[in-house]
């Protein structure tokens, strides 16, 4: 099963059909939301949203009457959770059935649905509103759509919806792979000891710190920015129904119970926390940009907008909203860590890290006592500290107004990684794609103003050994070895080619110690990678090359007569040299492998 698809059985109600109109609504710009402005001179300009939402609706427009046949009986695609909450009484039975007919319409990408029960013309605009924004896997749905419609007393009664998409059903299957995988890589990131909040939490910051607020928004309009979250994931950038919707996608996979809220012009997440609602928006935690100039935080995360109540929100810019639940809780409203933090915040057993703002500590919170104990002070730093926080290994990855700093979690051991050599602006933050942190410095958070520095992450004082991107190697971190060399490919200069590290901080040896130096030199299973940097050793990873069995760098008949005495007890092989006689994984070596390692013979 995938990420997207939801399998239960639903019953329901097949209408026949009468006499049809047809009305199309089209998607427009909808009403300004103001953003909440901040803090001193150099905190980013706050502008406001426009157009976050497609939809708007407009007067009917007369076509052809037709007859449909189509309906629907029994079927095992369920309503999406935000519509199938266990509190009931949010949808009649009535709703909720049209809702199931539209639902499936849409995944089957019908091009007319019968719907069970007729409903108003509002009742539909309302339903189908409510489909889209609690249905991610709908990514290929427009918001555009025409309905066929009895009068009865003056009164349109709609009797069927025909859907409008903007993918063909091939598209969309491919669109659904790409979706499901980028998901599952999302979802491989949350800890399920988490905490619901804590899930929640990484969730929010995860997005803001790597997508960003679709510009294009006011650079060219609203039909050129992205909604939905294949689009949202494939170009990283979207308006804030692209960020609703990819949250709702990832909480619905961790069993965070959750819907949305919305106002016409802008949207954005509730969440069920120990049994009360929450308001979350990550949008509005996230960098702004203007038609001139991008504008806001780099590598920082705010979150003003995270776990709060109706009241907080009323009173922090937001207009009135549509939403089913009401987030009456104010416990978190008034809570300073979670009200003024800009960078990101780290979650580990001992609590949750972050960057004190305004008095430049590296600060460890604990939520249920709610008490933060300070860890380490940055220094120097500006007034309000801009500073990113980023998990590497066992370090904290920070930034001061000059310097790039990491404190190892574990040892209590600080490190400077980088120092600016530009002394008339600041480090106003870094992002980390992979090993390499990419760190701005300016005087105002106006991109024009900006440098960037990049400092590959692997050949720093908290380096580690780390595998170009297209590698067929990977490294088992857990018991640090260096797997999937085949004997085609491991050469010392094949090693080094494989590593991002720069090659003079790379020593290999021998599973006798002895350094290898000639390029052409072959490195066996036992072999070891050193990575040294200003002296200090700070990886080591053992080779193992698949069939060879004896350590030799060579895949030849001894290896395979190695295994077979494995295989009959004569002699058993050890450690990495067993590992590397295991050709099918399978955690015991047979006379399969026997073979396997015969075929591989050069």
């Amino acid at each position: 099963m995938t990420v997207l698809n939801k399998s239960i059985y639903i019953r329901f109600a097949l209408i026949l059909l009468s006499i049809f109109t047809v009305f199309t609504a089209v998607p427009c710009a909808s009403e300004t939301v103001d953003t909440a402005a901040a803090g001193e001179c150099l905190q980013p300009e706050y502008i406001e949203h426009v157009s976050c939402l497609p939809f708007e609706n407009i007067e009917a427009v007369p076509e052809e009457i037709t007859e449909d046949t189509d309906g629907y009986s029994e079927s095992g695609i369920s309503l999406p959770l935000a519509l199938n909450s266990s509190e009931s009484t949010i949808l009649t039975d009535k709703e909720k059935a049209v809702c199931q007919a539209i639902y499936e319409g849409l995944v089957a990408l019908s091009s007319k649905v019968t719907l069970p029960y007729t409903v108003t013309t509002d009742e539909l605009s309302s339903l189908y509103k409510r489909i889209i924004y609690s249905s991610p896997e709908l990514f290929y749905v427009n918001s555009s759509y025409s309905y066929s419609y009895m009068t009865v007393s003056g009164v349109k009664y709609v009797v069927a919806v025909s859907p409008k998409y903007k993918m063909t059903s091939d598209e969309v299957a491919s669109a659904r792979t790409y979706i499901d995988a980028e998901l599952q890589k999302l979802l491989a990131l949350c800890d399920a000891s988490w905490t619901d909040m804590e899930k929640v939490l990484f969730y929010h910051d995860y997005l803001v710190l790597n997508f960003c607020y679709d510009e294009r928004l006011y650079t060219q309009g609203s039909s050129y920015v992205n909604y939905d979250i294949y689009n949202f994931l494939k170009e990283k950038t979207g308006v804030c129904m692209a960020y609703q919707l990819l949250m709702m996608a990832l909480l619905d996979e961790v069993g965070v119970e959750n819907s949305y809220a919305e106002n016409g012009g802008h949207i954005w997440n509730v969440v069920k926390i120990d049994g009360n609602w929450y308001h979350v928006d990550a949008t509005w935690d996230d960098p702004i940009v203007n038609s001139t100039d991008y504008n806001g935080f780099y590598g920082l995360a705010e979150h003003v907008s995270f776990m709060k109540s109706d009241t907080y929100f009323t009173e922090n810019g937001y207009d009135a909203w549509n939403c089913d639940y009401t987030c009456t809780d104010t416990t978190y409203d008034a809570n300073t860590v979670l009200t003024d933090t800009i960078s990101a915040i780290i979650i580990e057993d001992e609590g949750w890290y972050y960057v004190d703002k305004s008095t430049a500590y590296l600060m460890c919170y604990d939520i249920d006592t709610d008490t933060s104990t300070s860890i380490k002070r940055i220094s120097p730093s500006l007034s309000t500290c801009y500073s990113s926080l980023y998990k590497y290994g066992d370090c904290l990855i920070y930034n001061g107004a000059y310097s790039v700093f990491a404190y190892n979690t574990v040892t209590g051991a600080s490190y400077t990684l980088n120092t600016s050599s530009v002394t008339s602006s600041y480090i106003l933050g870094f992002t980390v794609e992979g090993e390499t942190l990419d760190y701005i410095t300016g005087t105002t958070f106006a991109e024009s103003s900006w440098s960037h520095t990049e400092v590959l992450l692997c050949d720093t004082a908290i380096g580690r050994l780390a595998l170009i991107s297209d590698s067929i190697l990977w490294i088992d971190d857990i018991n640090k070895l260096l797997e999937n060399v085949t004997g085609a490919a491991n050469t010392l200069a094949d090693i080094k080619a494989s590593l991002m590290n720069s090659t003079s901080n790379i020593t290999v040896k021998d599973s006798q110690g002895a350094e290898i130096t000639a390029s052409s030199s072959l490195v066996g299973t036992g072999c070891q990678i050193i990575l040294t940097i200003n002296g200090s050793v700070k990886d080591t990873l053992t080779i193992v090359v698949d069939c060879d069995t004896d350590g030799d760098g060579a895949v030849t008949v001894a290896d395979a007569a190695a295994a077979m005495s494995d295989v009959y007890g004569t002699e058993a092989l050890m450690g990495v040299y067993g590992q590397a006689a295991d050709f099918d994984e399978n955690e015991a070596v047979t006379i399969i492998d026997v073979m396997n390692i015969l075929n591989s013979i050069a």
